[in-house]
C-alpha cells in the first residue's frame, strides 16, 4: 500500500512539474513572438508583422490586405514596452499590457497635432497551431 501511495504521489509530482514547465515555456513563447511582433510594426515590416497576426490563419483575409491596411493606418509606432502578462491557460489566451510610443499622421488642418503619443494598452494573444497570435481589433470584430 506503502508503495502505490509512493508511486502516486510521484506520477502527480511528474506531471504538475511537466505542466509548470508547459507555462514557462509557453510564457517564454509569448515574449518572444510579442517582441517580434512589435519590433516588425516599428520597422513598418507589416509582411512580417502578418506572420504574428491571428487573421494570418484565416484564408479569406490575406497578406495583400493586411499590408494595405496596415500602410493606411495613421499610427505609426515609435517604440513598445512590454509591461506584464496576463495567462488564462483554460482558454489559450494572454493578455499582454505594453505601453506604446507613437506618432499620428497628420490630417490637413492639423498639422500641431503630430507630436508624438504614448499610452499603455492590453493586447490580447491567443494560443492556435503551436504558436502564439495577435487579435486584431476591428471596429465590428475581433480576427
Amino acid at each position: 500500500m506503502k508503495k502505490i501511495v509512493v508511486m502516486f504521489l510521484s506520477v502527480v509530482l511528474l506531471f504538475s512539474c511537466a505542466s509548470a514547465q508547459k507555462k514557462t515555456q509557453d510564457v517564454a513563447g509569448l515574449k518572444q513572438r510579442v517582441e517580434a511582433f512589435y519590433k516588425a510594426r516599428t520597422a513598418h515590416d507589416f509582411k512580417e508583422g502578418f506572420r504574428y497576426e491571428n487573421m494570418s490563419l484565416t484564408p479569406d483575409f490575406t497578406e495583400k490586405q493586411y499590408m494595405t491596411n496596415a500602410a493606411k493606418s495613421p499610427m505609426e509606432y515609435l517604440e513598445a514596452e512590454m509591461l506584464s502578462i496576463d495567462m488564462n491557460e483554460s482558454k489559450d489566451e494572454a493578455l499582454v499590457k505594453m505601453r506604446l510610443k507613437y506618432r499620428l499622421m497628420p490630417m490637413q488642418g492639423f498639422e500641431k497635432f503630430t507630436q508624438i503619443q504614448e499610452r499603455t494598452i492590453e493586447d490580447k494573444w491567443v494560443y492556435k497551431e503551436g504558436n502564439w497570435y495577435h487579435i486584431f481589433k476591428g471596429i465590428t470584430r475581433e480576427w
